[in-house]
């Protein structure tokens, strides 16, 4: 629908409504035309008059559908969705895909999504693209690799707090440097911890490295601070460096050292473990044994004291199922054997000896009777 709005006999806006419809076509953005989009709109073109047309005039609860493969740049706004069709896919480019407070649903495919800016809900193709987008003078900025990540230009980082995960990942980049009014963490949230630095860290800022294998030692300038409490480096390079009480350097089978939290404290646990073994094991149901034995053979006993609560766990565990062990009950047997009734003719002869014994006794009536009679 066009609607005209006019001022007194001349015409200044054209307001256009779009609801529930597909467009295969091209929508250009003219002076003097607002667009308004709502409900279901499903487009079959893969170009940026969907970001900067459609998506900007969206009212809220609008459902964008693409149903076609997508590489243009996409800005979702607050309370809107957008859909990927089945089939379909959507490719984040350099400018990235920005979801902010609206909705990505990706019914198809999401490609070179492989570093996420958690602070905006964003996708980038690389670790400098997010970097970059991060603005001036933001503070407390996660960003963490989904894939490994490979940038042929040099990332400068000014003005910025920035944490970056590698998340097990690899980041190749020829330098990164942090400037004297920057601060940047590095980690590795991964379970195995192999995510990589692969390039050169010149820090002329704050940077703090947490976690991550790094095949060259950061450079620090002379007023900068670099604080090294996990990571992976050369066994020489780690020899000079200061480590924190709870952490401790291990050297790992390529060579390398790690610095790692220490072992964390098992005390509760090997009481618990020995508990376990004093008990009297015939007493027990085999059920409620198999319970405690399942949590004995469960406990990983090579945590470390970032792990610290899971070890705790382990003894409440351990003791539960000790208190949980049912015993066996003990049956009484009671004899079935049959109790021998007498025969039947020892029943008979039972009956006439007192049937003899009775008779005798009356006729012993009779005759005193008669006695007495005479």
């Amino acid at each position: 629908a066009i609607y005209n709005e006019k001022l007194g006999s001349s015409t200044t806006r054209q307001n256009v409504t779009v609801s529930d419809t597909e467009i295969t076509g091209k929508i250009s953005k003219l002076s003097g035309v607002d667009y308004t989009f709502s409900g279901d709109i499903k487009v079959h073109t893969n170009h940026n008059f969907v970001n900067n047309v459609i998506l900007n005039a969206s009212q809220k609860g609008t459902n964008v559908i693409i149903d076609v493969d997508f590489t243009s740049t996409l800005v979702i706004p607050d309370n809107v969705t957008v859909t990927i069709a089945e089939g379909k896919s959507l490719t984040v480019g350099s400018g990235g895909i920005k979801i902010g407070n609206g909705k990505l649903v990706v019914d198809g495919e999401l490609k070179n999504a492989n570093v996420y800016l958690e602070n905006t809900n964003a996708y980038y193709t690389t670790l400098r693209y997010a970097v970059n987008a991060v603005p001036l003078d933001s503070k407390d900025i996660n960003i963490k690799l989904l894939a490994d990540t490979k940038d042929t230009s040099a990332i400068s980082m000014s003005r910025k707090d920035i944490t970056i995960d590698l998340n097990g990942h690899t980041a190749t980049l020829p330098k990164y440097t942090v400037a004297n009014n920057a601060v940047l963490t590095i980690k590795d949230s991964s379970e195995l911890g192999n995510g990589t630095i692969d390039g050169a860290v010149t820090n002329n800022g704050t940077l703090t490295i947490d976690g991550g294998k790094f095949l060259t030692l950061p450079t620090t300038g002379a007023d900068a601070t670099t604080t090294i409490t996990g990571g992976t480096f050369t066994s020489d390079v780690v020899e000079g460096i200061e480590i924190p009480e709870n952490k401790e350097v291990i050297v790992n089978d390529d060579g390398t050292s790690s610095i790692v939290y220490k072992i964390a404290d098992y005390t509760k646990v090997n009481e618990a473990i020995e508990n376990a073994k004093a008990i009297d094991r015939s007493k027990y149901t085999e059920e409620s044994l198999k319970a405690l034995d399942d949590v004995l053979n469960s406990l990983d006993m090579t945590l470390r004291l970032d792990k610290q609560d899971t070890v705790d766990a382990y003894a409440t565990l351990i003791e539960d199922a000790i208190n949980n062990l049912v015993e066996k009950t003990t049956e009484v047997e009671v004899p079935t054997e049959d109790i021998e009734n007498p025969s039947t003719n020892d029943n008979v002869l039972t009956y006439v000896v007192a049937g003899v014994v009775a008779l005798i006794g009356i006729t012993g009536t009779v005759i005193y009777l008669k006695k007495h009679n005479n």
